[in-house]
């Protein structure tokens, strides 16, 4: 197969930004994604059984709920501010960038900072897949800041597009294990446990991951998502305008949201195999198992942490 030309820049500022954005758009096919799934079929599950991959599910749904709906005091900013620099100590670059964050950032450009992909996106990706508690708590500002712009954002978003559907895309690459995981599950449920980049340009999402090698231990896959922007679900949005990367036709699920897997299949033509998602509707009668914890279970949860 021939190499596609990508664009004709005549200027030095676009050609670089293109680059950029490119370089950013392969790191996240190749930056493992954490899933967790539901399935249905489980005669033995019980949402009290954590350790169980459907307690996994509501476990890290409920983290979510709890970490929005803390008060935050004044020193949270700083409170991660520390984390961010032990982790980073003995990278100057990094550092540097922690200072900006320290200094410039406030709840209005959290996307900004979060599509910038620095230390901080690094950080939070990295306690998100492996579910570290205590960083993922000094994130707790940052979450809410992100699911705030994200409301705002969804609710112009509603208002501007005169389709009720949309179809966003992300090209991953995921291990074996992970793809027979998601093979196995067609009509569960699926939950994205970090804020889900994706892009309303399929050949750019595809882009990346046609040119990667298959092997016995990964798997290419594209996402094609379904989305019905009318559905109650957690916030999505497009953030062009918000974005460190203002090129890119970008949207962002929020953390947790859930899908369900339709199907999987092959494509010859794109080489890559094709995952068909739909978004789903949080007042879904299949959702009801999501509803097992009361007001008073997230209030008592959300009294824990100081």
């Amino acid at each position: 197969m021939g190499r596609q030309v990508k664009g004709i820049f005549t200027n030095l500022d676009e050609l670089i930004e293109r680059i950029k954005a490119d370089q950013k758009t392969r790191a996240k096919a190749e930056e493992p994604v954490g899933i967790s799934i539901f399935n249905r079929s489980d005669k033995e599950y019980t949402h009290k059984n954590l350790k169980s991959e459907n307690g996994s599910f509501m476990w890290f749904q409920l983290l979510i709920e709890v970490l929005i709906c803390m008060q935050h005091s004044s020193t949270a900013k700083k409170e991660l501010i520390d984390v961010c620099k032990r982790q980073y100590q003995n990278n100057s670059k990094e550092l540097s960038i922690i200072d900006e964050f320290e200094d410039d950032y406030d709840s209005s450009n959290a996307v900004w900072w979060y599509t910038r992909e620095s230390c901080l996106y690094r950080l939070l990706n990295k306690a998100l897949r492996v579910q570290n508690i205590d960083i993922l708590f000094s994130f707790r500002f940052f979450i809410k800041d992100m699911f705030k712009s994200l409301t705002e954002e969804h609710k112009k978003m509603k208002r501007s597009l005169t389709d009720h559907f949309i179809r966003v895309y992300r090209g991953q690459i995921i291990s074996t294990d992970e793809f027979d995981r998601i093979q196995k599950s067609i009509g569960e449920f699926i939950s994205i446990n970090s804020f889900f980049s994706t892009s309303r340009n399929r050949k750019q999402a595809l882009g990346f991951i046609r040119s990667v090698v298959s092997s016995d231990a990964i798997k290419k896959i594209l996402f094609e998502i379904k989305v019905d922007i009318r559905l109650s679900t957690k916030p999505f949005a497009d953030v062009t305008n918000l974005s460190y990367f203002k090129q890119e036709e970008e949207i962002i699920f929020m953390l947790g949201s859930i899908f369900r897997i339709s199907h999987i299949d092959y494509s010859e033509q794109d080489e890559v195999w094709i995952a068909d998602l739909t978004l789903c509707n949080e007042n879904d009668h299949d959702l009801r198992f999501l509803c097992v914890y009361s007001s008073s279970d997230l209030e008592k949860l959300v009294d824990f942490f100081p």
